[in-house]
This record gives C-alpha cells, sequence and structure tokens, in this order.
C-alpha cells in the first residue's frame, strides 16, 4: 500500500457528523483502514488516493450524496476522494463503506483520466476488491 517514498497509496479516513451516535459507523471504517492497511503494502500507483467518508449527523450534516472528488495535490499526486455515508441505522454497515469505497475508485479512475494523470487505477482497484472480499 505505499509508493517507493513509503507513503500508503489508499487510506481510509471519516468525518463524523456526531460523536454519540456515530460509534458503530467509526469502528467499521476503523476496520476498513486497518484491512487496506494490512492487504496493501506492496500495492504501487501513479496517483494515491485517500477516501474520506463523510457519517451525517447533526454536528456536520452532509452536503452531498454519494461520492465526490475533494482535492489533489499535485506536487505529490495525491487525490482525496469524499464519501457520504447517510445517517441513521443500516443492516450491514459494511456493505455500505465497501459500495462506496469502489465508487470512490471509479470517481478517482474518472478524475485521473480526464486530466492525463493515469490510464487508470488498477492497483488501487485490485487492493479494493481485496479488501472487500475479506
Amino acid at each position: 500500500m505505499t509508493d517507493d517514498a513509503g507513503t500508503p497509496v489508499l487510506a481510509v479516513g471519516a468525518v463524523m457528523g456526531d460523536i454519540d451516535g456515530e460509534r458503530a459507523w467509526g469502528a467499521e471504517i476503523g476496520a476498513l483502514s486497518m484491512r487496506v492497511a494490512a492487504l496493501g503494502s506492496d500495492v504501487r500507483s501513479p496517483v494515491r488516493l485517500s477516501v474520506v467518508f463523510h457519517v451525517d449527523g447533526r454536528v456536520a450534516p452532509n452536503e452531498f450524496v454519494g461520492v465526490r472528488t475533494g482535492r489533489f495535490r499535485s506536487k505529490d499526486s495525491h487525490l482525496t476522494v469524499q464519501a457520504a455515508v447517510g445517517s441513521g441505522p443500516v443492516e450491514d454497515p459494511r456493505s455500505v463503506l465497501t459500495g462506496l469505497l469502489h465508487d470512490a475508485v471509479a470517481e478517482a479512475e474518472s478524475y485521473v483520466r480526464k486530466r492525463g494523470l493515469a490510464d487508470d487505477l488498477l492497483p488501487i482497484r485490485a487492493l479494493v476488491d481485496q479488501v472487500t472480499a475479506s
């Protein structure tokens, strides 16, 4: 999961809309982040990707649905994609997160392709496939 400089090529993080009611989401996002780190140690990619899950809440409600490109830092080819997690209970939080993770990679691939940064992000896509299958 690191590039030649030892920096992760895929990282998962979270912005929590509430502290009280979102512990289950935080735990699942943390577990997903740990799976990414554990399975991705040898992955190389021309672009680094951070996926930040925004968990809806009273303090910080989501202002979007689905996924959207956050920012791109050209100095280290680092792209951030944001993924909105709705409020309220769901039957399978892991399934929601892995679906959004796949959507985030698709969004990132579209972004890098349009800007001529890379043809695809197949190494990151393969890592996400491995992470979501485990």
